[in-house]
């Protein structure tokens, strides 16, 4: 069985073995073919698939799975799935690949008030209680997005992107460009965990996933856990009505 998560700029895809789940393999989705991935489908007796990017490649993947009589299922959003409760007034309306992070972490962590941060192309904050109830959450720019809007809504700030993350004042406008994306992203997460204590008195874990999740450990000053295949954890474990 292959698990496919479309994000808005990058395919992952695992494939899951005896042992739990193979490594992660990631594609532009603008690079996306399925010819870069005809061999991991061939012999594949079934797709799962989530989706938060236009249906192109989901398209490309059900002709592939129709030529090699294969099948593919498509998961969304709803109230429930297992333990996990939707906070959504409109369970359809989460992103699912947020869903699927929750569905993961009460896997990885039953009975845990739990801190869940994504950090993609958008940067998402999710918080679950010890009776697998979805409280609600955040949605905001990622790093990259950040960075971007910055550059290309003003017309003298002149910057390119660093990869190492800062949280240093810079001399030059380049460092505080890129420091200020950072220092904006770890201050609302900063601000999440305390809201979630708030809320919930006590928070056993603070997971982060996503491309940003290792940066995002070296910066903030609480113990936190990377979950790099979460989302994957939660395709693996979901319950098929």
């Amino acid at each position: 069985m292959l698990l496919f998560d479309i994000g808005n700029s990058r395919t992952k895809y695992t494939r899951v073995t005896g042992a739990g789940l193979s490594d992660t393999i990631t594609i532009n989705n603008q690079e996306f073919t399925i010819k870069s991935i005809l061999n991991d489908i061939k012999g594949t007796t079934q797709l799962i698939v989530t989706s938060v990017s236009d249906d192109r490649i989901l398209n490309l993947l059900k002709d592939a799975c129709k030529q090699y009589n294969t099948t593919l299922k498509e998961i969304k959003s709803e109230y429930q799935n297992g333990n996990v409760l939707s906070g959504y007034d409109k369970p359809e309306t989460l992103g699912v690949d947020r869903w699927l992070a929750l569905i993961g972490a009460e896997q990885l962590y039953p009975k845990k008030n739990l801190l869940i941060i994504d950090s993609g192309t958008a940067t998402t904050v999710d918080l679950i209680d010890k009776e697998a109830r979805h409280i609600g959450g955040w949605i905001m720019p990622g790093i990259e997005t950040i960075f971007s809007s910055v550059i290309q809504s003003t017309s003298n700030v002149k910057a390119s992107h660093i990869s190492k993350p800062s949280l240093l004042f810079g001399k030059n406008t380049n460092t505080n460009v890129n420091s200020a994306c950072w220092a904006m992203t770890v201050g609302a997460i900063n601000e999440a965990i305390y809201q979630a204590q708030q809320m919930l008195g006590e928070l056993d874990n603070v997971i982060l996933t996503g491309g940003n999740a290792e940066s995002i450990k070296q910066l903030i000053k609480i113990n936190c856990i990377v979950e790099e295949q979460l989302i994957f954890y939660g395709m693996k474990t979901y319950k098929n009505k």
